[in-house]
């Protein structure tokens, strides 16, 4: 009798940390999701700035330095809107979109301090420093979603947890790596 007493309290054992674990898991996805998700509006603001930066700019300034902004903003917000935090490749081609559009950002700030006649126009200024505050929120809700991914992924690779990430398909969630925008940030406010 007391051999079945054992044996159903170690089974309740059991299940107890198989639902707490289930429960840890789920709580840590979703801290993913939601970093993500306020990652994806940061970056929505900063497509926003820069296509009304380039409203006002394309008139005044014809050159290549803005259809390569153009082309980048269009090939970031494509990779942005593809992206899903556990698709590595997706997250990849996004934080590569995002370096190339931060690059080509700040070639277009060069140009800007340089053309004599834009500086007449009091809204450029305002959307430069703007974008500026906008890179500051880009750079924290990045390391909010990288932290957020590393400690998830920490907690799906310990042992006992793994075997209830597999058996429930808990994958992998990617980290952006290190922020390009951050080095860009830092050129575009100089």
């Amino acid at each position: 009798m007391t051999g079945l007493i054992s044996t159903v309290v170690l089974a309740l054992i059991c299940l107890f940390w198989a639902v707490g674990a289930y429960k840890r898991l789920v709580g840590l996805r979703k801290q993913c999701k939601k970093a993500f998700a306020q990652l994806g509006g940061q970056l929505q603001r900063r497509y926003d700035a820069i296509s009304r930066l380039l409203a006002l700019i394309k008139e005044r300034m014809v050159d290549e330095t803005c259809d390569a902004l153009m082309a980048t903003l269009d090939h970031a917000i494509a990779a942005t809107a593809a992206a899903k935090f556990t698709d590595r490749a997706a997250m990849r081609e996004m934080a590569r979109a995002e370096g190339q559009l931060c690059t080509s950002l700040g070639k277009v700030r060069k140009s800007l301090e340089t053309a004599a006649d834009l500086p007449h126009s009091a809204d450029v200024p305002e959307l430069i420093d703007a974008l500026s505050e906008i890179e500051e929120r880009i750079a924290f809700t990045w390391q909010v979603y990288n932290d957020a991914a590393s400690q998830y992924n920490a907690s799906r690779m310990q042992f006992p947890v793994r075997i209830i990430a597999i058996i429930f398909a808990f994958g992998p969630a990617h980290p952006l790596g290190v922020n390009a925008s951050v080095e860009e940030r830092d050129a575009f406010q100089q």
